[in-house]
């Protein structure tokens, strides 16, 4: 699964909100099948926390509409990261 897009975030602040737009490319394998691809839109919305300067942890609901199909999926995520 490979997914690109977008972030759009307010500006640099201790919290703040995000919108990720993008595009997602899979390939989903299966034991005795073969393999199918996949692709579609990939949508994402939350917030950045920095606790520290360069710590920062994002909770966020991601939605994503795959095809063929079409199969929906949403799902709840957190990111923990390092900005350098």
């Amino acid at each position: 699964l490979v997914s690109a897009g977008w972030l759009i975030q307010s500006d640099p602040k201790r919290v703040r909100p995000f919108l990720f737009l993008g595009w997602t490319l899979g390939v989903q394998t299966s034991e005795g099948r073969q393999n199918q691809g996949f692709q579609g839109l990939a949508t994402a919305a939350g917030l950045t926390v920095s606790p520290t300067g360069k710590l920062f942890i994002r909770p966020e609901l991601r939605w994503k509409l795959l095809g063929p199909g079409p199969m929906s999926l949403i799902e709840p995520g957190v990111a923990v990261g390092w900005q350098f």
